[in-house]
Formats: structure tokens, sequence, C-alpha cells
């Protein structure tokens, strides 16, 4: 008697005497193999009270009336164990184990167990895939676990003149992204539409080095740190002032920039006893400062100054508008018509940016040579104007190299700076 090619049917023949019992046999096998699940894959013996309708996947080494039917398909029908031979790319449910299998021709496999998926054109977990984004995933986390050592993340591009970077969106929409941006040095950017991107900073491919784009804001620290490391920068807002850790000792990042202005030749002053400047670098001759603690120094050199009086008189302030809380300052000068030559010299101590003391308490010579040095308090920012008083108008001439200088230490009320204690 003939059976069907795939599932093996058995086939009605002509003049066939009781044909029922053919068709019977035919429907009863399709009601085994259709919407195939089984109950359990785990036995190889059949179980000791079976129900007409139960099916099994024989296990290996079967006994018993399996005997010779490992990974057939085993029906219970009218009281008795019914078989059917699975063909390749036959698919059945487990209940016990909640699992797919597939029938290779050869054996069943767990569909999970499949471990390559090659050249998908689209795959979308949770979500769909499209030509724009080729793998979407949908999911509150993704895992990329190592196989026992190391786990890199890799993402290639065509050229240098591509892009290969991540970018973070808030609602579709570009917030953050970081990578190989139109070139081969890694840059961050940021963007406050998704249009329009600022970049962070940026690393050098060839060396390493970091370009910061925008500037960078040291958050404010009330105080130092505990236990700072070496190399460590921050802002004390209490002190005003940046701080690092270097070999081991605390201070301040800087003393601030070095002011200074010199002459780069003779200058010719005014021929009066009123204040005037004392350098003529600028149009001026004003210097702005910030609120801070300062040192200064200078050193000037003048010649044509009267034989009656060659002496004069130094103000930090002059005409500018810093307020300047406290001085002290200590002048010292030598007056005569060769001062590189002279032994003798006077001096005077000032207490205030703006005073009268002479430099030379006593000078008839027609040069001085007069140099100071101390510290000031501005309490108020504003402009300097370092000026001079001549004591006996006369043609007096700065000298070339002339100069002065200050540094901001602090804030105006610092008393200290460095790892003191």
């Amino acid at each position: 008697m003939p059976d069907t090619p795939l599932i093996g049917l058995p086939l009605l023949e002509a003049s066939q005497a009781q044909k029922h019992v053919t068709h019977n046999e035919a429907l009863l096998l399709l009601d085994a193999v259709l919407h195939l699940a089984v109950i359990s894959r785990a036995l190889a013996a059949p179980p000791a009270s079976p129900g007409d309708g139960d099916r099994y996947l024989v296990a290996a080494s079967a006994t018993g009336d399996w005997l010779g039917h490992s990974s057939h398909l085993a029906f219970r029908e009218a009281g008795s164990w019914r078989f059917a031979v699975p063909k390749a790319g036959w698919r059945l449910w487990v209940v016990a184990e909640s699992l797919f299998l597939l029938f290779d021709g050869t054996a069943w496999f767990d569909v999970r167990s499949f471990d390559e998926l090659q050249n998908l054109d689209l795959l979308g977990v949770n979500t769909t895939a499209d030509a724009a984004n080729r793998l979407a995933v949908s999911s509150a986390g993704v895992l990329f676990n190592h196989a026992g050592s190391d786990q890199r993340v890799k993402i290639n591009k065509n050229a240098a003149g591509d892009t290969a970077s991540l970018l973070f969106q808030s609602g579709f929409s570009g917030r953050a992204e970081f990578g190989l941006s139109g070139d081969d040095d890694f840059r961050v950017k940021v963007s406050p539409d998704g249009s329009a991107f600022f970049e962070s900073f940026s690393v050098a491919r060839t060396s390493g080095l970091i370009t910061i784009k925008n500037g960078f804001v040291l958050d404010p620290q009330s105080a130092d740190p505990v236990s700072p490391m070496n190399g460590q920068l921050w802002y004390n807002s209490s002190a005003g002032t940046f701080r690092k850790r270097q070999n081991g000792v605390t201070s301040d990042l800087d003393l601030g920039p070095l002011n200074f202005m010199a002459l780069n030749a003779d200058y010719a002053l005014a021929n009066s006893t009123a204040g005037q400047k004392a350098f003529n670098g600028t149009a001026n001759g004003a210097l702005t400062l910030e609120a801070g603690l300062y040192a200064f120094e200078f050193l000037l050199h003048l010649t044509g100054m009267s034989a009656t009086s060659g002496n004069l008189a130094f103000d930090i302030l002059g005409a500018g508008t810093a307020t300047i809380s406290k001085a002290l300052y200590y002048n010292v000068g030598l007056d005569s018509t060769a001062p590189e030559t002279a032994a003798a010299a006077g001096g005077s101590l000032a207490t205030a940016a703006q005073s009268a003391a002479s430099i030379v308490t006593a000078g008839t010579g027609t040069g001085v040579v007069a140099s100071g040095r101390g510290m000031f308090r501005v309490s108020a920012g504003g402009s300097i104007i370092p000026s001079i008083t001549l004591l006996t108008a006369s043609p007096a001439v700065m000298k070339d190299m002339s100069f002065f200088t200050c540094r901001r230490l602090g804030p105006a009320a610092a008393v200290s700076q460095g790892d003191w204690s």
C-alpha cells in the first residue's frame, strides 16, 4: 500500500476493501503530527499511566515499548503506542521546558542554540529596524558581556573625513556626541537643540594633546580638600584663589599676572611740581587692577634735576580710580650729579599710596636714582597711574630702562600664602 512522500500517510487504492481503516489510519497520524507539541523529551521508556493523545519525544537509549524509537515521536492511541519518524525541518514544542526544538534530519536542536545569524538585512529587538537603523533595540538596558577576558566595542568608519561616534539623544534630538567626527581626532560635543553643536574638547591623535575649546570651570570649594593629590587643582571660593597641590605642598596656583611698565627710551618730564605719570609707554600710563593684595617695586633714574633740590616723591595711585585702602613701602634714593658713582643714600617710609615724603631727605644733585618696594591693598578695583612729583620744577628726564612692576598675591583680605601651619 503506497504512502504519501512527506508524512507517510497511507493512500487508498482502487477497489480497496475496508477503506475506512486506511482513511482512519491517515487521520490518526495527521492528528499526531499537526500542531506538534510533546509533554516531555526526557523519557527513554513509556510513562506509567499514559492517556490517549499523549505525545512524547523519545529520549536516547529507548527501552521497553519504545525500544528502537529514540528521537521519534511517540503518541498514545487506543491504549497503544504508535510512532512517527521525523523529517528534516520538523518543529515541536516541549511543554515541560517551554522551548521549541528543530529536527535537522539527524538530531533535534533547541532553536535558541543556533549561534550564527549571518548577513541579516535588518534586526529589531522589541522594536522595528529600518534602512537607517538596521539594528534597533528597545530596552531598559543592553549588556555586552565578556567571554572570559576582555570586552571591546568597535565602531569603524570608511575614511578619515567620515564620522564614527556615539550620539546621545533626548526625544530623538541630539544632545551630546563623542567620537571621530569629520577627522581622526577624538572630539566631545554638546547641543541644546540637536542642530547646533558646541565642541568641548578634542584629543590630537598624533600626540594625545587635549585642546579645551570653550574654557572650563572648576566647581568652587569652600575649603581646600582634606587630602589633595599631587597635580590636583581647585578653586577655593572662601579665599578667592585657584589652588594646587605640587610636590606635597598646597599653594595658590598662580600669584597673578606680573604687571610691568618700562621705558625703552628717555622720557622728558614736564617742568612742573604737579604730580605726573612716571611712564609714557601708553597714553595714560594707567594700569587696571582688580581688588586684591599686591606686591610692587620700582627703579627710576632721572637726570636734569634742580641743583637746588634734586628730589622727588613717588605715588602709586596718582590720578587713578582704584581705592587703595592701605600701603606700606620703603623708598631709597641716591642724589648726585653722577648717581652711578655716588656712595651716600637716603630713604623714606610711606604708609599711604599717595605720599608727599621725599625719596631723598636732602638733595642738591641734578641726578637721582630711586628705588622702592612694598605692598598695597586695593579694596575696590580700578586703575593706578604710578606718578612722581618733582619737589622743584625742572626739565628733568626719566632715563631708559626705568621700570615699575606689581603682582597680585591674593584677595584683599589675604594674610598668607603657602602651606602655613
